[in-house]
């Protein structure tokens, strides 16, 4: 079952609250009507890939509904969003691949971002079965310490990243009925540009609305206003320089787009409770344990 994120969930989910410093967490699902996360649609600073071994019900992923069942296979990235859409009297088990940037390689990620359709497929029953063991394998490793099998997971994962990708066709239906939804074109601009001034009415413009209709919208849609996207995005990319950079805090600001140091502190502090310096501090002192 999926863990229930704290009470402030604003339609964000990050990596700081769902892995909590690890680079991945998989989970065995299991959601009905009933679910926290159904209707509800959220995006995160993590990857998520799910495959699907039971039930029936559809996903609204980045705006087109599929079917999800026995053998099917989606991938969420951080540009994009989801939300369950299961009706009374169905349900879906599946296992749950959240995982970091940081654990695929620069070619695997640019794959993952390369296209406009949803990171959607439907396995034939050869493939299928591979990736179901595949993924009762991974479940049951990833408690192991061993840097070796610590390996074998995150490659396992990237595998099952490029499995989805070769078995996505371009004659399928599902990817022939997509069509570019707006919030992700905004949600694409916003990460493509979060290192320069980014203006609501830019953003609309990629978006193809008015300023005033989009920021509606945005907010209809995302649970969460544009400007706290806006943030909490560059605040993502700065957790990533903070822990994997020796690039100074100032540094850091300008390079996540932020106005001014004195903003990037106020709002770093205001969304994890303490200053971007402790935040480094805490994150070397477990990488030690």
């Amino acid at each position: 079952m999926h863990s229930k994120p704290a009470e402030n969930y604003i339609g964000i989910l990050s990596k700081e609250e769902f892995l909590r410093q690890k680079e991945f967490n998989i989970e065995d699902c299991f959601s009905d009507y009933s679910s926290f996360y159904n209707q509800k649609l959220h995006f995160h600073d993590f990857y998520e890939l799910s495959v699907v071994y039971e039930g029936n019900a559809l996903y609204d992923i980045n705006g087109i509904h599929v079917p999800m069942k026995r053998g099917t296979m989606q991938l969420i990235t951080p540009a994009g969003y989801h939300r369950q859409l299961i009706q009374a009297g169905e349900y879906l088990r599946y296992f749950n691949f959240m995982f970091t940037a940081e654990i695929l390689t620069e070619e695997m990620r640019a794959a993952l971002s390369s296209g406009e359709a949803p990171l959607f497929t439907i396995l034939c029953q050869a493939e299928f079965e591979y990736v179901l063991a595949l993924s009762q394998r991974l479940l049951l490793s990833q408690g192991n310490a061993s840097s070796t099998v610590r390996i074998f997971v995150k490659r396992g994962i990237e595998l099952l990243c490029a499995i989805l990708l070769k078995s996505i066709k371009e004659d399928d239906p599902n990817v022939n009925k997509f069509s570019k939804d707006p919030m992700q074109a905004a949600i694409t601009y916003i990460q493509k540009n979060y290192r320069s001034p980014v203006t609501l009415a830019a953003t609309a413009m990629a978006a193809g609305f008015s300023p005033a209709y989009f920021s509606a919208h945005f907010h209809k849609c995302m649970g969460i206003s544009f400007s706290q996207y806006l943030s909490a995005y560059r605040l993502s990319i700065a957790c990533r320089y903070l822990k994997c950079s020796n690039l100074s805090v100032k540094e850091i600001a300008d390079a996540c787009g932020f106005s001014s140091y004195a903003h990037f502190l106020s709002c770093f502090k205001n969304q994890y409770g303490h200053s971007p310096a402790n935040y480094r501090k805490q994150i070397h002192a477990a990488g030690e344990k």
